[in-house]
Order: C-alpha cells, then structure tokens, then sequence
C-alpha cells in the first residue's frame, strides 16, 4: 500500500512542500483541516500514515489534534512550529509527536525526516510478536503495551521507545539510540539526555507504581537506559 502523508496545516508554504515531496517520492498527500476536530476528520486508512500538524494553527488544531491522534500508536506525526525552542519542540515529542521542525520547513531537511520515519515504519527485524518482562508484557505486532493483564496506554512515542527497550531487555540503549528510534534523527548524547528523560519520566509514570525507585526502565549514569528483567530487589540504582 502506497504511505499517506496527511497534511492538517494552514500554512500554504509547508503545505506545497509537502505535496511537492509526497510527487517526488511517490507518496498520497491528503490535505485535512488543523481544526480542533482535524482527529476526527483524518482518514484512518490502513497502512504507513504520516501525520504533519501545525503547532500554532490559527484555527486551534496544535497539540489538542495530537493529544488525540496519540490514540493510535502507528500513527508517526511530524509537528512544525513558527519557533525553534527547545521547549516547544520538548512538548511536541512529550505530547506523542515524532520530530518538532520549525518554521519555515527545510525541503531537504523535511525529506529527511519522512524517509527516515518510513524507513522505520518498514523496517523487518527478527524480533518477536511479543515480549514479557515479568509483569510488562509489550506486544509489537498489535503495538499494545498490558501490566499484570491490564492494558497501559502510551503515545506513539512513548510505545517505541519501551518498544526499543523491550527488544533488548537487560541491555544498555544509550539516549542518542532512543531518541533515533523515536523521533528518526540523530542527536547529540547531551541533547538526546533531556529529550529522552521527559518520555521516560512520562513512561515510568505509567508502567511504574513508586516513581522514585523504578523498577522496569534504569538509568546507567553515562551510558543509558535498560529495561530491568530482574525484580525489584535486584534491581540497579536508578
């Protein structure tokens, strides 16, 4: 099935860019409204989706479209802005986006992204459809994340990066890793620490009863992440 780049903005400039690319890659461009309602009206095909919503729309649509699109995990969602602060781009990734670009939209810089994002979506890995580490059970065929049973529900980026995690249980990814694997760029370590630390804060939160000693996602100072099979009282410092 043909990817669907689906382009709800209100800015003409990204939005030629963005059909201009969907023809040189041989992608669907559907156009949407940046509405509040925008969620709603999305055609939720079957198959790679690319969602590309405006941060500071006119309309409204921003980071309430995304708080609804974080709904459906296989949805990646690009989120451009009018300012390239590190704040915005940190809420925009903190609220389910995929990659933050800031306005006006580099054209090379906005293929990048999108071929690195399907490039993802495609990849083939020998993992399994599933993973279990002692009560967290990460189902990647389904893109499902349950706890002692119950479902858990994360955004899009908090799922791949517990996802990124879960195919390596007890083993070191580093932040830079993580960050790669969520939002599909590479990062300095520095700036990847914090990135990440907002969606792993985010991810214990919900994973984790006692936030103060964790006992599924540890940090190794200087290293990483992992994700801990070993229970709570063999546990490393986090």
């Amino acid at each position: 099935m043909v990817p669907v780049i689906i382009a709800a903005l209100d800015d003409a400039d990204t939005i030629n860019k963005i059909v201009a690319l969907g023809e040189s890659l041989g992608l669907s461009v559907v156009l949407s409204s940046p509405s509040h309602q925008a969620a709603q009206d999305i055609p939720w095909s079957r198959g790679p989706r690319l969602l590309v919503i405006d941060m500071d729309s006119r309309r409204g649509g921003g980071l309430v479209s995304l708080q609804r699109v974080r709904l459906y995990p296989d949805i990646l969602v690009i989120v451009v802005g009018d300012r390239p602060d590190n704040a915005r781009a940190i809420a925009a990734l903190g609220a389910g986006a995929d990659c933050y670009l800031p306005k006006p939209v580099d054209a090379a810089l906005l293929r990048a992204h999108v071929e690195a994002l399907l490039r993802r979506w495609h990849r083939v890995t020998d993992r399994p459809e599933s993973v279990t580490v002692r009560g967290l059970t990460v189902d990647f065929a389904r893109k499902e994340v349950s706890l002692n049973g119950e479902p858990v529900p994360l955004t899009p980026a908090e799922f791949r990066l517990l996802a990124c995690l879960a195919s390596r249980p007890g083993k070191v990814v580093s932040s830079s890793e993580l960050l790669k694997e969520i939002s599909g760029y590479d990062c300095p370590e520095a700036e990847a620490q914090e990135i990440v630390k907002v969606h792993i804060s985010r991810l214990r939160a919900k994973i984790d009863r006692d936030e103060d000693s964790p006992s599924y996602i540890l940090n190794v100072r200087g290293f990483g992440y992992i994700l801990e099979r070993r229970g709570p009282s063999t546990s490393l410092p986090s």
